[in-house]
């Protein structure tokens, strides 16, 4: 189950996928300029900023990735959530076995 869902100010620039196993993932569609928001919400609450998606080559200078195989609530949001607060997870990655797996998350 997704916590969070999103959405985008110019769907036809940009996409997020919604379906497993693509949760969440962004999506350029078109060239042009647009913002990732929280559904829902105004983009001026919780926005990503202009993301722009251009026809240009680019080179990736540097990955960051995190392997992520758990996820435990150190604070968990309220029931109903409304207005401001507080929240923190703890990230875990443990591959104790031969096959075990996990997810890797990645940015350039």
């Amino acid at each position: 189950t997704l916590l969070v869902t999103y959405q985008v100010s110019e769907p036809t620039v940009l996409a997020i996928a919604t379906a497993a196993p693509s949760h969440n993932v962004l999506r350029g569609l078109a060239v042009g300029k647009g913002e990732v928001f929280l559904d829902g919400r105004d983009a001026t609450f919780a926005s990503s900023g202009i993301v722009r998606v251009t026809n240009e080559e680019v080179t990736a200078e540097k990955l960051v990735s995190r392997l992520l195989t758990g996820v435990q609530w150190m604070s968990a949001p309220p029931a109903n959530v409304r207005g401001d607060f507080t929240a923190s997870v703890q990230l875990q990655h443990s591959l104790p076995s031969e096959g075990t797996t996990g997810r890797i998350f990645a940015r350039v």
